[in-house]
């Protein structure tokens, strides 16, 4: 093999995404990162006591009972109420990775209310941050944990059996990284309607977030991220001074402007499974920007300088 043929193939291992073991890939720039995940709607006893609207399950966590998902009104959702749930990645873009039963990037979650605001009407805004976690997986700041997992053995039990079990199968891979609230620039809220219940079948409550990365694993893959602003909400974010995703210097000044690691915003459904441990289904995306660090900007010229000589051979 000549000497340029060697640098290019190369350059080409080290800018591969991932690596020889099992891990989701992504691209330098924007990528979406599409998820489906299951979760319930969890009261603490104390306040199954005091306020009522629980259906106790098998299920529950200790010292948490599920709320009864046809309610209505200002006990549908409370103060302290949290949303636990599992999560699994079915592809990022534009890499065009997917999983399969041995690469799998799944997750867990557990959001608390903090607050529950009214916006208009019978339609709130329920802000949510880290909590307490029941099931003790999550450490204090975080929000959501993300695993890399070569075991094939989440796919096909996602939504069957116990919440133990489904939330043991998201989590016994390698640790990837963690996300939470870090400061103003950070927000986790859902847009819900009190007077409709969350059994109707029809009604979708939207979800939006802005988190940052407050903890990372083994696995954990990515570049340095450009900071980035959700368009897609109004009540917090605003939008960038250039109109984009990715945060400027003068959106970064800007104190209405939230520039965070990460954004997204999903659907909140009810499942309608009625053999499934989890009540809603919550579907993508998320979105951040991937910086090529120097030494792999190094390595693209490289590679075109390679690719370049190897076409100027085979010409002569």
């Amino acid at each position: 093999m000549s000497k340029f043929k060697k640098t290019l193939a190369a350059a080409a291992a080290v800018l591969a995404t991932g690596s020889a073991f099992a891990l989701p890939s992504f691209s330098f720039g924007t990528n979406n990162i599409n998820f489906i995940a299951y979760e319930n709607h969890y009261r603490s006893n104390a306040a199954c006591a005091a306020v009522g609207g629980c259906l106790p399950t098998a299920n529950d966590p200790a010292g948490w009972q599920r709320v009864d998902p046809a309610l209505t009104g200002p006990t549908a959702v409370i103060q302290g109420d949290q949303f636990i749930g599992v999560l699994r990645v079915t592809g990022t873009l534009p890499s065009g990775w997917t999983p399969s039963p041995t690469d799998e990037f799944t997750g867990y979650f557990v959001h608390q209310v903090t607050n529950v605001s009214i916006v208009a009407g019978t339609n709130v805004r329920v802000d949510l941050g880290a909590g307490a976690d029941p099931f003790g997986i999550l450490q204090a700041g975080e929000m959501f944990r993300l695993y890399t997992d070569t075991t094939a053995d989440l796919i096909p039990t996602l939504t069957s059996g116990t919440v133990a079990n489904s939330i043991a199968k998201a989590t016994d891979g390698t640790f990837w990284g963690a996300l939470g609230l870090t400061g103003a620039d950070t927000y986790a809220y859902t847009l819900d309607n009190l007077s409709v219940a969350a059994a109707d079948q029809n009604y979708v409550a939207k979800s939006e977030l802005a988190l940052d990365f407050v903890a990372t694993g083994p696995s954990y893959n990515l570049n340095p991220l450009n900071k980035v602003n959700s368009l897609s909400e109004s009540l917090l974010g605003g939008v960038t001074a250039g109109g984009g995703l990715v945060c400027g210097a003068a959106d970064l000044a800007n104190a209405a402007v939230t520039c965070s690691d990460l954004v997204g915003d999903a659907d909140v459904k009810r499942f309608g499974f009625t053999n499934s441990p989890w009540y809603f289904e919550v579907n993508d995306p998320l979105y951040l920007n991937q910086i090529p660090e120097p030494t792999s900007l190094a390595l693209v010229g490289l590679a075109l300088l390679g690719a370049g000589a190897l076409r100027r051979r085979a010409a002569k």
